[in-house]
């Protein structure tokens, strides 16, 4: 590819440096596994807007959801039956089709399937499939498909494929954690 065949951003379109790359929409069930996903996010220069976290104290809580997905240029949806179920997730999914967000799908439940209100806004985009366990070696390439969507480069994330051993981690125990977490 030669410059003549770069893709060209206007002065208007570029985006603000300060505004947080993905805006995290996760049913609070899932806090733990959207928390690893910002992790890695942030460990390659994207940052992210997730609730609690980034809600000013004394601040609404509706009001702070609003301007979070406004400023965000990506909504990343982790994807559960939990969330599924959550009218909040609508809600912040609507809000950014509305603002004609780019969406991106984490799907971290294999029982949880497209249905009801989040079936219309998310049937017609691919998801990422991160339901096995554990969660973060299936993350590591999340940053690189986010990369393009935002026209945006990351930090290539050193270290997060090592083993359990060489980072001192508990062995595997034969846990599925979609049983574990299953109300």
């Amino acid at each position: 590819m030669t410059d003549m065949d770069a893709p060209r951003t206007r002065w208007w379109e570029r985006p603000d440096s300060s505004a947080p790359a993905a805006f995290i929409s996760h049913a609070s069930a899932d806090a733990s596994q959207a928390t690893e996903i910002v992790r890695v996010l942030e460990a390659a220069g994207l940052r992210c807007w997730i609730a609690p976290r980034d809600i000013p104290a004394g601040s609404p809580w509706a009001g702070s959801i609003v301007d979070g997905i406004r400023s965000s240029r990506l909504l990343v949806v982790v994807f559960s039956a939990r969330s599924c179920a959550s009218p909040e997730v609508y809600r912040e999914v609507e809000l950014a089709s509305r603002e004609r967000k780019p969406m991106l799908t984490v799907r971290i439940d294999r029982t949880a399937a497209l249905t009801g209100p989040l079936a219309f806004f998310l049937s017609s985009i691919q998801w990422v499939e991160a339901t096995a366990r554990p969660l973060r070696p299936q993350l590591e390439q999340l940053p690189s498909t986010i990369a393009p969507l935002l026209n945006v480069a990351v930090t290539p994330v050193a270290g997060t494929s090592a083993t359990r051993e060489e980072r001192g981690d508990e062995p595997d125990r034969d846990l599925d954690l979609d049983l574990l977490t299953k109300w």
